[in-house]
């Protein structure tokens, strides 16, 4: 089979084409390590300004709801809902399965969140299927394999929790295309199963593990905005946890944990400092916002994506038309009631995690919370807050709390298969945890005694998952995985009123195991590659499930 081995990524940077030799028309060459470092940092690593990692994602899970939704009132209030982005995040909040033409139509924008990975997947096949060639030595060569190897092991353990199956469900069904090289190959990409995209993934992260394990200490974790070997170990407890492999992901969180140079930060002293995401009324804004997906927040040892990107979908707002306050705005979708009133009393996480919203009191925001939180903000020009942008403003973060959280859930599984040691290093998890996030005065720990039965234990782990990562691309991931269970989403068509409750709502669902959990492949995907299988049972349109009134 003839293959053309391109840096396909090359034409979205020009800067590269001074370390590239040219060896024929059609062919191109890294030649030194540095320069391979040069490509796969400006192709390879998702950066502030990248939007795709998974700008829908938030908006269809069972963290948001609707807020109320004024229809009407004048001429700027009944324009503001016929605007594309109201449009667009209204077909991915009621998990419309034809999304990806529905908003284009609707003239949205960034819902492709399948393209522009393999993107970013070519830049890091470019350098494993080049590294071994380059001038340089072997430390440089080994740094550079464990980057692309650990970025290319997040990517398709990305791609396969949003386009494939659910592992736990079937890992023989479908799952996302294998594409292991950057060579261009005159044949149309299958889908693999979810197994083998596992399998690569787990491969490729345990190897990274062990080549930066090769690299002198003082090289294998460095807070510099690279992946490191807390990367590649965090993201191989995630695969294990997603395959209910629970010792591995165990055993694979406890080497994070113990690793020297990160630590839970505590959410008290970030109060006590004037941190506060809660606004003291609607004329005093108190707001103080503390930046968690920072190098500066302890807990942080990668940062990646941007902040507009993380929330493209659930930032968005309500121009409020009526009585005196019509320059101002609500969120047109809002934290939802069960994530908001999970927080138990002296919990901070409430305080600094969800972002307190204008209408807090009123019918247009039925919890008083937007579906943001964790980055920056600022406060835009309607008083709505606006997550800040800018080279180094990131919107996600790998941090330690994730690895304590995967630990207790896969202890408490230990001990519901029967190891009853396990319980108590799961409930030490969850006391580290949960001794770091609330107010002194309101803490009590946790013990067996409160817990009657193992899966009330694993329960708690999962409620302890839920709120610690709320608003971070997650629970989407772990809907699928704990079951599928039945959503509702509420779409508010009006009135509102300063008044009155909301009135007309359609109700939109997703039912127990929904082939909706599973995105569908963009059309235009599809329609590229002949070759793909969209997943079956898929309806042309998710109708309201009910209209009330």
């Amino acid at each position: 089979m003839k293959k053309m081995y391109i840096i396909a990524a090359t034409l979205l940077l020009g800067a590269c084409s001074k370390f590239l030799e040219p060896k024929s028309p059609t062919e191109v060459t890294p030649a030194t390590a540095e320069h391979l470092d040069e490509l796969l940092l400006g192709i390879a690593y998702p950066r502030p300004d990248a939007d795709f990692l998974g700008c829908l994602l938030d908006a269809v899970s069972d963290d948001v709801s609707g807020a109320g939704y004024h229809k009407g009132g004048n001429s700027e209030g009944t324009g503001f809902y016929d605007k594309p982005i109201v449009r667009a995040v209204k077909i991915a909040y009621t998990w419309q399965p034809d999304y990806s033409r529905l908003i284009q139509l609707a003239g949205g924008t960034s819902y492709d969140m399948y393209s522009p990975v393999y993107r970013f997947l070519t830049g890091a096949n470019a350098v494993i299927d080049h590294v071994a060639t380059v001038a340089g030595s072997v430390e440089e060569k080994n740094l550079l394999l464990a980057q692309a190897l650990t970025l290319r092991g997040y990517y398709y353990l990305h791609l396969v929790n949003i386009f494939g199956v659910p592992y736990n469900v079937d890992p023989d069904g479908p799952g996302v295309p294998l594409k292991l090289t950057a060579a261009v190959e005159q044949r149309l990409m299958t889908r693999n199963s979810v197994r083998e995209v596992y399998d690569r993934v787990v491969t490729d992260l345990r190897e990274a593990e062990r080549l930066f394990a090769t690299l002198p200490a003082e090289k294998q974790f460095r807070k510099n905005y690279r992946v490191n070997i807390l990367v590649a170990r965090h993201l191989l407890a995630r695969a294990y946890l997603y395959m209910e492999r629970w010792k591995e992901a165990e055993e694979v969180a406890s080497s994070i944990i113990s690793y020297p140079g990160v630590a839970l930060v505590n959410l008290e002293d970030l109060v006590n400092a004037g941190y506060t995401n809660v606004r003291a009324s609607a004329s005093n804004d108190t707001r103080k916002y503390y930046n968690f997906i920072s190098h500066d927040n302890p807990e942080c040892y990668w940062l990646f994506g941007s902040s507009t990107g993380a929330c493209l979908y659930t930032q968005n707002i309500i121009a409020r038309a009526t009585g005196t306050n019509a320059t101002n705005c609500a969120y047109l979708l809002q934290a939802s009631a069960p994530l908001v009133n999970s927080f138990e009393n002296g919990d901070a996480r409430k305080l600094l995690y969800l972002a307190s919203d204008v209408y807090a009191t009123t019918a247009i925001n039925l919890t008083g919370y937007g579906a943001i939180g964790k980055y920056p903000m600022l406060l835009g020009d309607r008083n709505n807050l606006i997550p800040a942008s800018g080279s180094r403003v990131f919107g996600q973060a790998l941090r330690l709390a994730e690895a304590y959280i995967t630990r207790a859930e896969a202890r408490a599984m230990l001990y519901k298969q029967g190891d009853a040691s396990a319980a108590t290093g799961a409930i030490d998890d969850l006391n580290a945890i949960r001794s770091k996030r609330f107010l002194a005065a309101s803490y009590v720990p946790l013990s067996l005694a409160d817990f009657s039965t193992a899966d009330a234990l694993v329960d708690k782990t999962r409620e302890e998952r839920r709120k610690e990562l709320c608003f971070e691309g997650l629970r989407w991931f772990d809907q699928r995985r704990q079951g599928m269970k039945r959503v509702e989403h509420r779409w508010y068509t009006g009135p509102e009123t300063t008044t009155a409750s909301v009135v007309s709502y359609e109700t939109y669902v997703l039912e127990d195991n929904d082939p909706g959990f599973t995105f569908p492949l963009p059309r235009e995907v599809m329609e590229q590659n002949t070759a793909l299988e969209q997943l079956p049972n898929l309806a042309a349109e998710r109708l309201p499930a009910t209209i009330t009134p």
